[in-house]
């Protein structure tokens, strides 16, 4: 089953999480996959990123 859009509700919220630059990439069948960093950055999801 995939959850990613839960997940992603789930670990937006948290402050830390944001500050670091996590984002939820996929998450099914008790895994999740999490982007760090500039993985995240180029995504275009946290504008601060440069």
């Amino acid at each position: 089953m995939d959850v990613t859009a839960l997940a992603r509700r789930l670990l937006d919220p948290i402050p830390a999480d944001r500050t670091a630059g996590l984002e939820m990439v996929r998450a099914a069948d008790g895994v999740g996959v999490v982007a760090v960093g500039s993985a995240a950055c180029t995504r275009g999801r946290w504008p601060s990123c440069g």
